[in-house]
């Protein structure tokens, strides 16, 4: 990995220039204040399936009292409300950061540029009832081995930014209803064997938790798909 910049001015050009190519709207961190809708998508893992879905945990679940530091879990999507919005703030590909000069994220030499140049990278902001919050789905410190996925600044940093890992995945579109992929943070300093978005199936308050753990591989003949907690898919809401 090489010097870190922040992304605040990339994420807002970017945004809408890339927009129309998986049919996210320009503009869509601010929503209508009326309700999220068609502008939200919802990520959940393989294991347990679609009916738990990306979740800021908190008590009252009113879509108020978020703030930098909040874990972020995967709740059951039947008692969702505000706090469990998100819209795709970036998106894009990893060519995007890639370049010779000493602000770009990585090297036109490194692993990833070479091997997953065309592989999707987003953030997800929280976005109570569409609303920005300017909270994106995130790490506190860089490639950080167990650490709990919380709310973070967005555009600050690359901290805040996933790479589906589409070779190790069910399907390169990772998107539902069964195509899942592994997400690295981009702030991965080794990308030949990643550490991926994870879901703790045993934690409590919040229970199935996210964190940051090493990719782990079924045993040869599964295609090179990580286990079930480690798999990923989205759909937009409008799919509900």
């Amino acid at each position: 990995m090489r010097m870190r910049m922040s992304v605040a001015g990339c994420v807002l050009t970017a945004v809408v220039a890339v927009a129309g190519l998986v049919g996210l709207p320009a503009g869509v961190a601010n929503a209508a204040a009326k309700g999220c809708g068609k502008h939200c998508f919802r990520l959940y893992a393989r294991r347990p399936g679609q009916a738990f879905t990306m979740n800021v945990a908190m008590g009252a679940n009113n879509g108020t009292g978020g703030r930098v530091g909040r874990p972020i879990n995967l709740q059951s999507a039947a008692d969702h409300g505000p706090d469990g919005d998100f819209t795709m703030s970036f998106i894009g590909r990893v060519s995007q950061f890639c370049g010779s000069d000493a602000h770009d994220f990585f090297s036109l030499e490194s692993y990833v540029c070479n091997h997953d140049s065309d592989f999707w990278i987003f953030e997800a902001e929280w976005a109570p009832y569409g609303n920005s919050s300017g909270l994106c789905a995130g790490l506190a410190s860089p490639d950080s081995t167990g650490e709990s996925i919380t709310l973070r600044s967005c555009g600050v940093n690359d901290r805040t930014l996933w790479i589906a890992n589409q070779a190790n995945g069910t399907n390169g579109h990772c998107r539902g209803p069964k195509n899942f992929c592994p997400w690295m943070n981009a702030s991965d300093n080794n990308f030949r064997d990643p550490q991926v978005l994870t879901m703790n199936g045993a934690s409590a308050a919040p229970g199935n938790q996210l964190f940051l753990a090493p990719q782990n591989l079924l045993p040869s003949g599964n295609n090179g798909q990580a286990w079930n907690n480690q798999e990923f898919a989205y759909y937009w809401r409008a799919d509900d």
